[in-house]
């Protein structure tokens, strides 16, 4: 008697997709009905086996983080709602005293958006300053190289400032 073969278990990368694309959809359904209606979707407790001596104290703990995690997280919400309450009145009291014509709290605004973008740094600057700080503290400098692109990887500008600025240093 002939046997006959079993048909494939393997899927069309068509149908693949559009199962994956279902499934990707149902979950983002159901995380906005959560987020719509947070009663309707509860937290469950962790599965803790009947059998452990202390299930209660375990459980009750847990219920307590779980307190605390929402007290942090309505703090942040309402730290968050104070912010933009701030700034929306910062913006009504600039352009308030923009219609009113001050012009010594424009020039005293102007001084102080100055002052702090002098004060911001690029993180190319403080990587500068921070090198700079380190060649200075250091008695030798060692400098590696990639051995695949040795001139690639090698800073001559660098090399040179150090041999100017401190000549006693080996650099190596």
């Amino acid at each position: 008697m002939v046997k006959k073969k079993r048909q494939s278990k393997r899927l069309k990368l068509k149908d693949k997709y559009k199962i994956k694309r279902k499934v990707h959809e149902h979950n983002k359904r159901l995380k906005k009905q959560a987020k719509k209606n947070p009663r309707l979707h509860k937290h469950k407790e962790p599965p803790i086996p009947n059998s452990w001596p202390m299930k209660d104290q375990l459980l009750s703990q847990y219920v307590q983080q779980e307190k605390e995690a929402q007290l942090v997280k309505e703090q942040k919400k309402e730290e968050k709602k104070r912010l933009k309450k701030e700034q929306k009145e910062e913006a009504k009291q600039r352009q308030h005293s923009q219609t009113e014509g001050d012009n010594l709290t424009e020039i005293d605004n102007l001084i102080n958006t100055e002052t702090i973008e002098i004060t911001k740094e690029t993180p190319k600057q403080r990587e500068y300053r921070h090198l700079k700080q380190v060649i200075k503290n250091a008695d030798v400098i060692l400098e590696i190289l990639d051995a695949r692109d040795p001139l690639g990887s090698r800073s001559l500008d660098v090399e040179n400032q150090i041999k100017q600025l401190y000549p006693n240093k080996q650099l190596i």
